[in-house]
C-alpha cells in the first residue's frame, strides 16, 4: 500500500499535537514533532542547539530528524495516511522568518521528498496559545509564523488547507473529509 504522507502544521500552539495524538489514538501511523526533545536535550547538556541561540545548528539536527521520519513512515493496519507533525518545509518558514539562507542541500531534500499535496494548517488559536520551557515565542511570533508556513508550502507547490477552530473530533473529521475527497 502507498504511504501518504500528510502534515499537519502552523505556528507554535494551534492544536497540531493534540490532532496527531488523537489521530494515533484513532490507529493512524503518526509521525511526531521532535523539536521539542531537541530543545529538551539542548537545556538539559547546556547546549547551543537551540532555535533561539542557534537556528542554523537547531535546523540541521531538525531536517536530518524529519528526512529519518519520512522514510520510516510505513502504513499501519487498514489506514492509508501516514500523519506528520509538521515536515521538512516547516525548517524551510522558520529559516526564512530569521532571514537565514537555506543550505541548497535542504532545498534539494524539499524537492525530493514530497508529502501528500494537501498541506493542514491550524491557525493561531489565541484561546488555546501557551507558552513553556521549550515554547518561548509569544502569540504574534506565532501569527507570523504561520504566515510563513503557509507561503513556505504554498512556494513549494503544496495545497494549504486551512483546519477551522473547533474541537479536536471536527478538526479530525474535516482533515479526513478533505483526504478522502480525492
Amino acid at each position: 500500500m502507498k504511504v501518504n504522507r500528510v502534515i499537519i502544521t502552523g505556528g507554535p500552539s494551534t492544536g497540531k499535537t493534540s490532532l496527531i495524538k488523537e489521530l494515533e489514538i484513532g490507529g493512524y501511523n503518526c509521525i511526531h514533532e521532535t523539536s521539542r526533545e531537541i530543545i529538551q536535550e539542548s537545556l538539559a547538556n547546556n547546549s547551543d542547539v537551540l532555535p533561539w541561540k542557534d537556528l542554523m545548528k537547531f535546523s540541521e539536527k531538525v531536517i536530518l530528524q524529519r528526512k529519518d521520519h519520512y522514510h520510516s513512515a510505513k502504513s499501519k493496519h487498514s489506514k492509508k495516511f501516514t500523519f506528520f507533525d509538521r515536515g521538512i518545509p516547516d525548517v524551510f518558514a522558520y529559516m526564512e522568518y530569521d532571514n537565514l539562507e537555506i543550505p541548497k542541500e535542504y532545498l534539494e531534500l524539499g524537492d525530493s521528498l514530497r508529502y501528500h499535496s494537501k498541506v493542514f494548517l491550524t491557525p493561531a488559536w489565541k484561546s488555546i496559545f501557551e507558552n513553556d520551557d521549550e515554547r518561548v515565542e509569544d502569540f504574534r511570533k506565532a501569527e507570523q509564523l504561520e504566515h510563513f508556513i503557509h507561503n513556505t508550502y504554498k512556494d513549494l507547490g503544496y495545497e494549504v488547507v486551512l483546519v477551522p477552530k473547533g474541537t479536536i473530533e471536527n478538526r479530525i473529521k474535516f482533515i479526513l473529509e478533505n483526504l478522502e475527497k480525492e
